[in-house]
């Protein structure tokens, strides 16, 4: 299997395993009768923070060099 389909397949499988996770958290959160608009400001607020510390993560290794970031480069340069 080619590397990128490779990441591809650990993608989805860590996206479905967080995703039926949330849904027994959020089971949980609304059965204790918690309000629905701060239960909704939590999604997004945790969201938000998961997309911010990618993109970090992402500006931080993208410029360096080295066969094991290479997928985070956007300039596709492997010298």
């Amino acid at each position: 299997m080619s590397p990128v389909l490779a990441a591809l397949a650990a993608s989805a499988t860590t996206l479905a395993a967080t995703n039926v996770d949330d849904i027994f958290l959020l089971t949980l959160v609304f059965a204790r009768r918690v309000s629905t608009r701060r239960i909704v400001a939590g999604q997004y607020l945790g969201f938000a923070a998961i997309v911010t510390v990618s993109f970090a993560a992402a500006w931080t290794v993208g410029p360096t060099s080295g066969p094991w970031c290479s997928p985070l480069r956007t300039d596709r340069d492997q010298s």
